[in-house]
């Protein structure tokens, strides 16, 4: 903390300061007296950082060059009253909160949209906080302005849900709460304000066409898996779109040719998946038509055809580590993480995509069942989190897709349970 006093005459900037304290009350054997020197400094008003001085009430004197202000006594008794200042406990670090991501998602019925909205909270260590007050103002395509307010879940995320008609919308972040916790608008590295333009669209686009393998322990053939991400021109996902979809497949056997078509819907997150099981080779996946009703599909656009020989580069998950942490509402974030490697160099895997699935405790006999799906970091790492009461968590790694690559399912490497007594 700093002293700020007020003297005169004005300090000079080569005199020497001190700021004097004297303790009322001190207890026996106590230090009462204290000499702090204060940096150099001029003018009527000086600054005196000071730390580690013990909690109390204080006479306080400045000496400069030696020479003390004087202090005031009460006329009748002559004890020194005054001035007087109280040193009270440190402040507790004030932690910070920081609005690091906002994301859209909207479904159309008619001429009405249904827009959500979701503002991810989380400290200045990067940590997702919980029961973070958020208030937010939406800008409506008619330049109405609303504002909402909402709390954070478990995982830092607050969703805020407007309905109005097609145009431009955005969402600000106005003010974040959470008691013991700072909001700071103007630091940097922070996401306070998104928009989104949702007009309407009847073009459909394979945006991004992956082929990926898997090898499980047991299973003879290698399966190929293709994932098709169906979007409009806009890039907005589409949901329940016909993906129509041929295979080619070869590989050094005598007439090994294989032409085989696939049928599948897109589904989260606009994304229509395939497989087929012929085992070491070449795979072959093109999009032949994509179809939902008022939608014109647009082949040359987009990524329409891939072709890889696969288990090409093998891809496995090391050992995975689990921990418990106890919340203030008495619930409990398990989180779950391990690092995915590639059977090559370099062997870490940036944004592959790694799809778990929770065993939760639930009711006797009864036990919850929730998926998750995340990308690699740079060196491979991948965590999940996940919050509930007390019991048997059970964490699998279900699924690694990386176009190119071939998901190795062996070892201990897929599986850690841990237990909330």
């Amino acid at each position: 903390m700093n002293v700020k006093m007020k003297i005169n005459p004005a300090a000079g900037k080569d005199q020497r300061l001190l700021l004097l304290l004297n303790k009322i009350a001190a207890p026996p054997g106590a230090a009462s007296n204290l000499s702090i020197a204060a940096p150099p400094q001029e003018g009527k008003i000086i600054r005196i950082p000071i730390t580690g001085v013990p909690e109390g009430d204080y006479l306080v004197r400045i000496s400069i060059n030696g020479i003390e202000s004087p202090l005031q006594q009460e006329p009748a008794t002559g004890k020194f009253i005054g001035p007087q200042i109280k040193i009270g406990p440190a402040p507790p670090a004030v932690k910070r909160l920081r609005s690091t991501n906002i994301e859209f998602t909207f479904s159309e019925a008619g001429n009405s949209v249904t827009l959500t909205g979701t503002v991810t909270v989380k400290d200045e260590n990067g940590v997702a906080i919980k029961d973070a007050s958020v208030s937010v103002t939406w800008t409506l395509p008619d330049g109405t302005i609303m504002t909402q307010s909402a709390t954070t879940a478990a995982n830092g995320i607050a969703s805020f849900v407007i309905q109005n008609g097609r145009g431009n919308y955005r969402l600000k972040v106005k003010s974040l709460a959470k008691t013991g916790y700072a909001f700071e608008p103007n630091s940097s590295g922070q996401i306070l304000e998104k928009g989104i333009s949702i007009f309407a669209s009847n073009k459909l686009i394979a945006k991004t066409l992956e082929l990926s393998g898997i090898e499980k322990e047991n299973v003879p053939l290698l399966f190929a898996r293709a994932r098709v991400f169906v979007r409009d021109e806009n890039n907005i996902p589409i949901l329940e779109a016909t993906v129509r979809l041929r295979w080619t497949f070869r590989n050094q056997a005598p007439q090994s040719g294989v032409t085989e078509e696939q049928t599948a819907f897109s589904k989260t997150d606009g994304i229509a998946w395939f497989t087929l099981q012929k085992g070491e080779g070449t795979y072959r996946a093109e999009v032949l038509n994509l179809e939902k009703g008022g939608f014109t599909f647009l082949p040359d656009q987009g990524t329409t055809q891939n072709e890889h020989d696969l288990p090409n580069i093998r891809l496995s998950s090391g050992s995975i580590f689990s921990t418990a942490k106890q919340e203030t509402d008495g619930t409990f974030t398990v989180k779950s993480g391990t690092k995915i490697t590639a059977e090559a160099v370099p062997a870490e895997v940036p944004a592959a995509i790694v799809i778990a699935r929770w065993v939760l405790p639930g009711p006797p006999g009864s036990p919850i069942e929730k998926w998750q799906e995340r990308l690699t970091d740079a060196q491979g790492n991948i965590s999940f989190e996940i919050n509930n009461g007390r019991g048997l968590y059970q964490f699998f790694i279900s699924d690694i897709f990386k176009d190119g690559y071939t998901f190795k399912v062996e070892g201990s490497g897929l599986h850690d349970e841990i237990t909330v007594p």
